[in-house]
C-alpha cells in the first residue's frame, strides 16, 4: 500500500494517490502516466523559462551588431548623399571660354550628362560626418541596453515562479518514482 501523508506528498500528486487507491490494479499505468505528464509539463516549464532568461552574451552581441549596423546604415547614407551633391555638382558644372573671334563662349557640361532622378534625390539626404555616425551607433546601442533592463525586469518574477515550478515537479516526478 501506498503511504501519502499531507506533510511529506506534494500536492501535485494527490490526484494520482487518490486513482490508486481507488483503482489499484492499475497502479503501473497511473505512476507512469504521472511522471510522463510531469517530464513533460517540466520540459515545457523549462524551456519556458531559458526563453525568458536573461543571456548575457547574446545580449552583447545583439546590441554590438545593431550599432555596428546602425554606424554603417548611416555612413551608406552619407555616402550615397556625397554621390548625389557630386551628381548635382557635375550637373550645374559649366565654364567660360574665351575665343578670339566668337568672345567669351559658356560650356555647359550638365547638358551632356544623363538625367538621373535617382542621384538627384540622394543629393537631398542629409550628409552626416563619421563621428555623427558613432554617436547614431552609440545611441541605438544605449536604446537596446536600456530596453534589455526593462524587459530583465519584467520577466524576473515569472522567471522565479517558472524555477519554482520546475522544483516542485522534479519533487513530483521524485514521490511518483518511489511509489513504483
Amino acid at each position: 500500500m501506498i503511504t501519502c501523508n499531507k506533510d511529506s506528498c506534494p500536492i501535485g500528486v494527490l490526484n494520482e494517490f487518490d486513482l490508486l487507491n481507488r483503482h489499484p490494479e492499475r497502479k503501473t499505468e497511473i505512476i507512469q502516466h504521472g511522471i510522463e505528464v510531469r517530464e513533460r509539463r517540466l520540459t515545457t516549464t523549462s524551456e519556458t523559462r531559458r526563453l525568458l532568461s536573461w543571456h548575457p552574451i547574446h545580449t552583447v552581441k545583439i546590441i554590438f551588431v545593431s550599432g555596428l549596423a546602425t554606424f554603417f546604415a548611416v555612413w551608406i547614407i552619407t555616402q550615397i548623399s556625397f554621390l548625389g551633391h557630386w551628381y548635382s555638382d557635375l550637373k550645374n558644372l559649366d565654364f567660360a571660354i574665351s575665343l578670339p573671334i566668337v568672345g567669351e563662349k559658356t560650356i555647359e557640361i550638365g547638358s551632356h550628362i544623363p538625367i538621373s532622378t535617382t542621384l538627384a534625390s540622394a543629393s537631398k539626404l542629409p550628409q552626416i560626418s563619421a563621428k555623427s555616425s558613432v554617436y547614431s551607433a552609440i545611441l541605438v546601442m544605449i536604446i537596446l541596453i536600456f530596453e534589455r533592463i526593462v524587459t530583465i525586469m519584467v520577466q524576473w518574477k515569472k522567471n522565479k515562479s517558472l524555477k519554482q515550478a520546475e522544483n516542485e515537479l522534479g519533487e513530483e516526478i521524485k514521490v511518483l518514482r518511489t511509489w513504483t
